[in-house]
């Protein structure tokens, strides 16, 4: 088993609030790549679901969806104790139908089934196998119509663009004025990481028996891939 599903980054992150706002200053399109997951979701899940958020961190995403979909029931995975205790008091607060639970990669998921199940930035921290295995415990807990969306940071598809995308990325940070030591931070960090191209992706969410896969949306490194239960009824 590869590395645990971290947040990315984590070797600089401390609070909950210092992590959101570390993120969002080395994500540049990150309302979008966010926004993107919440869009897909709500617009694919029917009244009430339940929904899973794996490595939820702090919770961001579960109150993200939260706030844009009635009555969801939301379950909460994180395998660091403080994020884990985090997600659950934000959630709490802002009065949402959840569990929070500890869980690892190489752990079974919870029952289900689930009308979505969601990630966000963590996926790039397993080896290829550990995410393909990831996504057939996915695919097992998915309920008939439900969808499995991705936001993460993706390699590119030939060392020549993964080379450009990086390169844009730290001209993009340059401009945004984010610290020289967060970006190093960040430089550092991204040695251990494991990212896939995004074609490598849907390949293996469609060989778990997942359809329609598909990337929703994309900006340089960062992408929004998912796809459908494949019991799903035809359109």
């Amino acid at each position: 088993m590869g590395p645990g599903m971290m947040t990315p980054l984590s070797a600089s992150e401390g609070a909950a609030g210092t992590s959101d706002e570390l993120r969002r200053r080395l994500v540049p399109c990150f309302d979008l790549l966010y926004g993107a997951v919440v869009d897909v979701v709500a617009a694919a899940v029917p009244d009430a679901p339940r929904i899973l958020d794996l490595a939820a961190g702090s919770g961001l995403l579960s109150l993200l969806l939260a706030q844009a979909i009635p009555k969801v029931e939301l379950t909460a995975l994180e395998s660091s104790p403080e994020r884990l205790a985090e997600a659950a008091r934000r959630l709490t607060e802002a009065e949402v139908h959840h569990q929070a639970l500890a869980w690892s990669p190489d752990t079974a998921l919870p029952g289900g089934p689930y009308d979505a199940v969601v990630a966000a930035l963590a996926l790039h921290k397993l080896l290829d196998e550990d995410k393909r295995d990831v996504i057939a415990k996915v695919r097992q807990v998915l309920a008939p119509d439900g969808i499995f969306v991705v936001a993460d940071y993706v390699a590119g598809p030939s060392l020549h663009l993964d080379d450009l995308y990086h390169q844009l990325w730290l001209r993009q940070l340059r401009q945004l004025g984010v610290p020289p030591q967060d970006v190093e931070a960040a430089v550092h960090e991204m040695v251990f990481d494991h990212p896939a191209p995004v074609e490598d992706q849907l390949s293996w969410m469609t060989a778990a028996g997942m359809r329609d896969v598909d990337c929703f949306f994309k900006q340089l490194r960062f992408a929004v891939i998912g796809g459908w239960c494949a019991d799903r009824p035809s359109a």
